[in-house]
């Protein structure tokens, strides 16, 4: 997981600090697949184990919301699991 969140804050740091940063298809399919090592649930397995489809049906920007809101819900669990308190703002 460490591995993944490391290269999620990369990719989060360029478009925060980057103006006009784009992010290419497959740096997001990668990091999707990291996502996907590293235990984080998506709502279809299409997104991060078929290329081609993913790319296809749900494109960059779906890939990337995804992966962030999935991401999120996935540490809240594990932050009400240990007693912490996680809230979307």
């Amino acid at each position: 997981m460490t591995d993944f969140l490391l290269q999620l804050n990369t990719q989060r740091n360029k478009f925060a600090h980057r103006l006009g940063y784009k992010i290419s298809f497959d740096d997001v399919f990668s990091l999707c697949e990291k996502a996907y090592e590293a235990g984080v649930d998506f709502s279809d397995d299409t997104i991060h184990s078929d290329r081609e489809l993913s790319k296809e049906w749900y494109g960059t920007e779906g890939v990337i919301k995804e992966i962030f809101q999935n991401t999120a819900m996935d540490l809240s669990f594990y932050m009400e699991e240990i007693g912490g308190k996680f809230q979307f703002t």
